[in-house]
């Protein structure tokens, strides 16, 4: 019960760090104009190309979480990873079943949901309408990046150049697409990638749960 409590405390504590700037924003500037969640993506999503197409991309989407990269990290990289209470999941570290419920809740919605409406939602749209799709969307994914190498510098993660750039790699490339998915694949509805960003995530986390 404390996890589930410490899960939903988390998703407080992101939608009042995300959500104020989006709302705000769009209360000043576009509430004449549509509502908040088309504004911002929160609608049901349609498929805008061929079955196939999306099912690639969305596996192409998904191969970070399935396959672990971190190999080709030096150990004592890996050591710290594993030791810092800056990585979310490590919290769930040997708890096996006693995480799965806790650990969706945070994931889906604290991680998928609160980040997803920012990045994809807010910046990636509001630099799509002003510097078009491709440019827009890499420039929200090389911020989605530079965001998570701060965060590491700021927790006092002690870990190579090697990590950093790393880090910034997977996690541009998530971002990129991430956003083409919403743009290209799914007439820019968010709703998918929140979906796909918070399972990915759950997914790295079940195997911290089990496996350390």
């Amino acid at each position: 019960m404390e996890l589930i409590i410490s899960s939903v405390s988390k998703i407080i504590n992101n939608m009042t760090l995300f959500l104020p700037v989006p709302f705000l924003w769009w209360l000043i500037r576009h509430r004449k104009e549509e509502s908040f969640f088309r504004w911002i993506g929160l609608y049901k999503p349609s498929v805008t190309v061929h079955w196939h197409v999306a099912l690639i991309c969305g596996l192409v989407f998904v191969l970070p979480f399935i396959f672990d990269f971190t190999v080709f990290l030096p150990s004592s990289d890996i050591e710290v990873i594993e030791q810092s209470e800056a990585f979310a999941g490590n919290a769930y570290a040997g708890l096996a079943w006693a995480a799965v419920i806790p650990a969706f809740i945070e994931n889906l919605f604290a991680n998928g949901l609160c980040e997803e409406l920012f990045f994809r939602g807010f910046l990636g749209k509001r630099l799509i309408s002003r510097i078009g799709v491709i440019k827009g969307i890499t420039v929200q994914a090389a911020v989605f990046a530079l965001v998570h190498n701060i965060l590491c510098l700021l927790g006092g993660v002690e870990v190579s150049l090697s990590y950093h750039i790393y880090i910034f790699l997977m996690a541009g490339a998530f971002g990129f697409m991430a956003g083409y998915l919403n743009e290209k694949i799914f007439n820019g509805s968010i709703i998918p990638t929140i979906i796909i960003h918070g399972l990915g995530n759950f997914i790295t986390t079940m195997n911290i749960a089990f496996n350390r």
